[in-house]
């Protein structure tokens, strides 16, 4: 009698071999769009468009629009699209690839059925666009750090670090109701719809105890990264303004250093919240392993905010030399297209400008006519402060000392 085992084992090898391969095949002269499944941690499984079996998944394999990816308990996967933009699947986690058509449009459209997905999405091109959609909303962004999870139950959650998100969901006064999620803040929404969504401040206390340490570090890595980027490009829009002194050079670099600013703020409460918690000698060994000292990303980033304080104030010099009103280079408003219950059309304890402002550098007090040019966050103080995180009086994000999400005063 023949052993049959080898048989499979062979067998299971090639259509492994097949499914790594999927993706790259050209069809009509055109290459499909694919993703790529990495870091692969327990057990994920693929299932191919129109397919019925699902086949456990390895590193390398590609997914295509229509393919289904479901994570086990204590498991996870990278989902790495072309252009560098990534998904992270948590624990638990079901997810369907339903559009990415081709690779060149930029246009991504994933479905998340339940379980948790982290999303690292790069500035896309000219038409496109990365939506992940939930049985409760579909949020739609251009580039950004945010997390989102779906329950079973039809609840859905977004938690936004760095850049906005559009949160499109029905209730049983509008069709649409949407609602603009910047960076630092956080939306609740349940599947009933009768019962409103909610905007509010971003407790990274609690985001941070809802992740596993692996992930709690790619988030880390992440917002570092976005950080060096946003630093490279306040770098070069400050070069171009020196360079043909136009307004709208001025106004990007400032609008820079605030996304540097809060991101930092924000980073700061991360490590603090990461390290201390229950899980911090777990968070502290995943750095170990790549070789990540906490002190030195606290060192990078205070240079990086020094660099933003001092870009902000030469900035705000030049444009006074040049004619150039303070409050035209300001950065601009950022209001949601609809309100949350408790905001009047704004951002979670805001009144219409970035975090904490009141039309002037990040964390100041005074208006765009009678500050005198101080760096962000400046009353002497770091960047995005007033001796503390950003919009914060010593707690974490939001906080006024306790873990509940409290709403700030504009």
């Amino acid at each position: 009698m023949i052993n049959s085992t080898p048989v499979k084992y062979i067998i299971s090898i090639l259509i492994a071999l097949v499914l790594v391969l999927a993706g790259t095949v050209p069809v009509f002269g055109q290459v499909i769009a694919s993703a790529e499944l990495q870091n692969i941690q327990g057990s994920v499984y693929l299932k191919k468009a129109g397919g019925q079996r699902e086949f456990q998944a390895v590193d390398g394999m590609r997914v295509s629009q229509g393919d289904w990816i479901r994570t086990d308990k204590d498991s996870s996967v990278r989902m790495i699209y072309t252009n560098g933009s990534e998904s992270v699947l948590t624990a638990n986690t079901m997810v369907n690839l339903k559009a990415y058509e081709d690779e060149s449009s930029d246009k991504i459209n994933l479905r998340l059925i339940v379980g948790g997905v982290w999303n690292k999405i790069k500035q896309l091109g000219t038409g496109g666009r990365y939506d992940l959609e939930t049985p409760t909303a579909v949020m739609g962004v251009r580039g950004t750090l945010f997390m989102t999870r779906a329950s079973a139950d039809g609840q859905a959650s977004l938690d936004v670090l760095e850049g906005t998100v559009d949160f499109d969901y029905s209730s049983d006064s509008v069709e649409i109701n949407s609602l603009l999620a910047q960076g630092g803040s956080s939306i609740r929404a349940d599947k009933d719809s009768s019962v409103p969504a909610i905007h509010q401040s971003l407790n990274i206390k609690e985001l941070v105890s809802g992740v596993k340490p692996g992930l709690q570090k790619q988030m880390l890595l992440d917002m570092v990264e976005r950080t060096d980027y946003l630093q490279t490009s306040m770098n070069q829009t400050k070069k171009e303004f020196d360079t043909y002194g136009e307004e709208d050079h001025a106004r990007k670099t400032l609008q820079h250093s605030t996304q540097i600013t809060d991101l930092i703020g924000l980073m700061e409460s991360f490590i603090d919240s990461a390290v201390n918690s229950e899980q911090g000698e777990e968070f502290l060994k995943e750095l170990e392993k790549d070789k990540i000292k906490i002190k030195d990303i606290e060192e990078d980033l205070s240079s990086i905010k020094g660099i933003s304080q001092v870009t902000w104030e030469e900035v705000i010099r030049n444009a006074e030399r040049k004619g150039i009103s303070k409050k035209d280079i300001l950065p601009k408003k950022n209001i949601p297209q609809g309100d949350a219950p408790g905001n009047s059309g704004n951002a979670p304890g805001q009144s219409g400008d970035a975090p904490g402002n009141s039309g002037d550098a990040p964390g100041q007090s005074g208006d765009a006519q009678g500050n005198s040019g101080d760096a962000p966050g400046q009353s002497g103080d770091a960047p995005g402060n007033s001796g503390n995180a950003p919009g914060q009086s010593g707690d974490a994000p939001g906080n006024s000392g306790d873990d509940k999400v409290k709403k700030e005063k504009p």
